[in-house]
This record gives C-alpha cells, sequence and structure tokens, in this order.
C-alpha cells in the first residue's frame, strides 16, 4: 500500500525516492518537437497504429518515455501519441514563474500538440497530476475531447468534492485558489456581481473550505508519522499550486476512470498497519464521490496494482480503454 502512496505522492510533488529511472528509450518511436505559441519546444513521441488517436500525457515531474513499454501494445488498434510536458526531460525549461506553468498553459500545450499533430479531436489518457490537464481539457476545450481516459489520476487535483483527502491538503489549496480568484472578481465587478459572488462563498465556498480543512486536520492527526513528505521541488511547488482549480464532475464525454488498489505492504509495524488501512478507507471514500458523481463513467479499480497501473497491470488497462473507445465509436 505504502508504495503506491509514496509513488503518487512523489509524482505530485517531483520527489520520487527509489522511484525506478525511465525505460531506456529503445522503443519503436518517432520524436519530434512541437513549439508553442510562447516559444517552447516539447517533445512529442509518435509510436504509430491504425485507428483513432490516442494522447498519453504523463504524470508531474515524469516524461512521456513512461508510456515506452505501454505505448506500443495500445499501438495495436489505436494511433498513440505522447507528450512531454514543459520544464521536464526533453522538452524546454521555461523560467520558473507562474505564469509559465498555470493549468490553462499546460493545457494549451496539448491542443497545440494537437494542432500540430492536425488532429482535430483525440482521446487523451492522463496519468496522475495528468488527470488535472484531462479536467480542463474537458471544461476549456471540449471541442477537441473524444473522450478521457484517468490512469490513476481521477484524484483531488481532477475533480473536486468536499472531503477529497489524496493527495494530502490538495482540496485545501484547490479551495483557496478558487476563494482568491471569486474574491479578485468581486472586487473588480458590479455591485450585483459582487453581492452575489459574496453570498456564494458566504453560503458554499467558505462551508467547503472548513470541511476541507477538518478533513486534512484529521489526516495529520490521524497518521502515525502525520506528513511523510518532504518539501516539493521548485517545479513541482509552481505546478501544484497553479493547477488547482475546482473542476465538477464531467458529463456528456465518455470516461474511463482506473483506480489502483495497492497490495497490503508485508512487515509493517502495528502504527503502519494502522496508516495504510486509514489510507484506503480515505482513497475507497474519495473513489465513491468520483463514482456517485459520474455514473455513466466506465470506472475500474485494480486490485494490488501500482500507481502506475499502465506498466504494472497493462492487460486490464488496454481491455478497458478498448471496451471504453468501443463503446463511444459512432
Amino acid at each position: 500500500m505504502f508504495r503506491g502512496v509514496v509513488l503518487a505522492v512523489a509524482l505530485l510533488i517531483g520527489a520520487a525516492p527509489g522511484l525506478a529511472a525511465e525505460p531506456a528509450d529503445a522503443t519503436a518511436h518517432k520524436t519530434s518537437f512541437v513549439t508553442t505559441s510562447d516559444g517552447l519546444k516539447l517533445e512529442v513521441l509518435d509510436y504509430g497504429g491504425a485507428g483513432s488517436p490516442i494522447l498519453l500525457i504523463s504524470g508531474g515531474g515524469r516524461t512521456a518515455h513512461d508510456f515506452d513499454a505501454f505505448a506500443p501494445r495500445l499501438a495495436a488498434r489505436h494511433h498513440v501519441y505522447a507528450v512531454t510536458r514543459r520544464g521536464l526531460g526533453a522538452s524546454d525549461k521555461p523560467p520558473l514563474n507562474p505564469e509559465a506553468h498555470t493549468l490553462s498553459r499546460l493545457t494549451l500545450d496539448d491542443v497545440e500538440v494537437l494542432d500540430a499533430l492536425k488532429l482535430p479531436k483525440a482521446t487523451l489518457a492522463g496519468w496522475s497530476l495528468g488527470g488535472a490537464e484531462l479536467s480542463g481539457l474537458a471544461r476549456h476545450h471540449r471541442d477537441r475531447v473524444t473522450a478521457l481516459i484517468y490512469l490513476d489520476a481521477a484524484y483531488a487535483y481532477a475533480f473536486y468534492a468536499p472531503a477529497n483527502a489524496y493527495p494530502d491538503a490538495v482540496n485545501v489549496e484547490i479551495d483557496l485558489a478558487d476563494l482568491r480568484d471569486k474574491l479578485q472578481a468581486a472586487r473588480s465587478g458590479s455591485k450585483q456581481d459582487a453581492a452575489r459572488i459574496y453570498d456564494e462563498v458566504l453560503a458554499k465556498d467558505l462551508v467547503d473550505l472548513a470541511t476541507d480543512i477538518r478533513a486534512a486536520a484529521e489526516r495529520r492527526r490521524r497518521l502515525s508519522k502525520g506528513l511523510a513528505e518532504g518539501p516539493p521541488a521548485p517545479l513541482s511547488r509552481l505546478m501544484t499550486r497553479q493547477n488547482m482549480e475546482k473542476f465538477p464532475a464531467v458529463t456528456g464525454i465518455p470516461i474511463l476512470a482506473i483506480f489502483a488498489i495497492p497490495a497490503p505492504e508485508p512487515n509493517l509495524t502495528p502504527a503502519e498497519r494502522d496508516d495504510e488501512t486509514l489510507m484506503l478507507k480515505w482513497r475507497r471514500e474519495q473513489i465513491g464521490r468520483y463514482r456517485a458523481a459520474h455514473p455513466a463513467a466506465r470506472i475500474v479499480e485494480i486490485a494490488g496494482a501500482d500507481h502506475d497501473v499502465f506498466n504494472s497491470h497493462p492487460d486490464i488497462v488496454l481491455r478497458e480503454i478498448d471496451a471504453l473507445l468501443d463503446q463511444a465509436a459512432p
């Protein structure tokens, strides 16, 4: 259980102690670079294949090469591409300032990759923090999305529901970002708009914030080690802070959400076993909220899976992707 949790947190904050290096680049694919509208070059891998296009989006702190073992198998029925996010791998590194790493900028990067590939629409598959980009694309660039595939990626950063506790305290970050935006809008809007916004903040947003602070406090109190993570690297701190949006449920788009349920770790102390039980409880509660809000989605839980579920259980992931897209085909 802890390996999956540590890997997920590492991908979110960009520190991955003990995480294996990416696979050697021995896969048959073509590498190209797409220049974004703000002048950066992004690495794009083309694994080939016939059929509907799929763009793979990597996890936080990782690159497109994490898909090197999985993508060729996916290409048996689909044309598969993968992109390395700005600031990572062979892609250009912009300055470490907020404007270069906002969620709107990252989703625009994905749209510009689709433009360069001459793809009016594509299925988008995101791993881990890549789920935030999926939800951002669905919300702000809906016309470019055929279907969404969340690869252990439909957590708090991709779908907001009060009391989500995974990853740790991300809901609080989302609340604060949303409050800041709303209060700024109230200051610059008309008297009527300001009154409406302030009423909404008092009636709902502050209630959500209080709920999420209580959930974060419970997590810190009840886990034997409190916070297990160290401080994030500068790029990951920017990505985490700038990628927070209060995403509602996605409707009208075919969705596959795969959740990894890690196997119990052996040789744990009683306190560590209690922590493992709590983490699984919170994860299942969060999955339940996602399931309730997305009744039309294809939701799959894979027992014993690692966070990089497409590598630990590729057969199941391939089967579920094919089933989703067969069902979604016109």
